[in-house]
């Protein structure tokens, strides 16, 4: 069961970026494509059985194993394929995926289980848009919410108005930190003695800078 799980890990890290991609060109059927295979790669690897919330039972995990053999030999076969080709696959591949996702969560795990499956999902949506929960939305799970245009605008001027004040308390933050070091620092030069100190503007070299 490791091993299964382990290669289905490596293929998220490798087939990320390329995903990615796909994704962006796709539109719809590429959002839809990347939250199923996100769905599916949880499901798929051992983020999911170590899930003790889920409380799964050993017929379930038994059933994880083989689905996890068949989703990884799904993918495989789409990652041969070349980048120009994998947009105009994405249709067919969904309807695959869907089949999958159908009965991952209607034959192998129970509904209280498929929506602790979900919230992961979502949980590391948001996690690979920086912690955005907009960011998450639009671009993963827009097509669940149906957002009318004039709420999507209202979102978007929301996140862009917070990401600016995040971007300036990091700023701060920065700013505040290196004028705490170079206090500190100045307050243990103050016990050196000359020698010592000398030594410190070697190794900081600024005894070449005095001396060009």
């Amino acid at each position: 069961m490791t091993r299964v799980f382990l290669l289905c890990i490596a293929f998220a890290i490798v087939g990320f970026s390329q995903i990615a991609t796909v994704q962006a060109q796709s539109g719809a059927e590429g959002r839809r494509f990347s939250l199923l295979n996100t769905t599916l790669s949880i499901a798929g690897s051992g983020e999911i059985l170590r899930a003790t919330e889920l409380n799964l039972a050993d017929e379930q995990k038994v059933k994880l194993e083989e689905f996890a053999k068949r989703y990884k030999a799904v993918m495989d076969e789409f990652n041969r394929l070349r980048v120009a080709e994998k947009s105009a696959a994405i249709p067919r591949l969904n309807k695959t995926l869907l089949v999958l996702e159908s009965e991952l969560t209607n034959q192998i795990l129970r509904p209280r289980q498929t929506k602790i499956l979900r919230a992961k999902v979502f949980s590391r949506n948001v996690r690979q848009w920086g912690g955005s929960v907009f960011e998450a939305i639009i671009n993963n799970h827009v097509d669940q919410f149906e957002f009318s245009e004039d709420q999507t605008t209202r979102l978007r001027d929301v996140d862009t108005k917070a990401k600016e004040k995040i971007a300036a308390a990091r700023k701060r933050f920065k700013l505040e930190v290196e004028a705490i070091t170079k206090d500190a620092q100045a307050e243990m030069e103050s016990f050196f003695t000359p020698k010592q100190k000398a030594m410190l503007d070697e190794l900081q070299g600024k005894s070449d800078e005095s001396n060009d």
